[in-house]
């Protein structure tokens, strides 16, 4: 796939691939993590003053996380496709290759 035509094509499909499959993966460990209603003890500093726990340790803030992953995965494999299939890229790549 390294010389022909669609092997832009097949790069964005194998990222996106991979992007979801890590999404998934994300998602089922959140599920299997956090599936009870734990109770969750309060923090205090030194101080006394009580500490907020972190959103993401629940079932919510960790599918916020999984869902933001899917989203700027897939955002970024667009971003690298657009950027590398602009012509000035070609260009450069051509007279490298002339060069070696």
């Amino acid at each position: 796939l390294r010389d022909t035509s669609a092997a832009s094509t097949a790069g964005v499909l194998s990222s996106w691939g991979l992007v979801a499959i890590l999404a998934a993966c994300l998602s089922i460990y959140g599920k299997v993590t956090y599936q009870g209603d734990e109770v969750v003890l309060g923090k205090k500093t030194l101080t006394g003053r009580d500490l907020p726990t972190d959103a993401l340790y629940t079932a919510e803030g960790w599918e916020k996380f999984t869902s933001g992953f899917l989203v700027g995965g897939f955002s970024g494999v667009l971003f690298a496709y657009i950027t590398t299939a602009n012509s000035i890229f070609e260009t450069v790549s051509f007279f490298a290759k002339q060069n070696l």
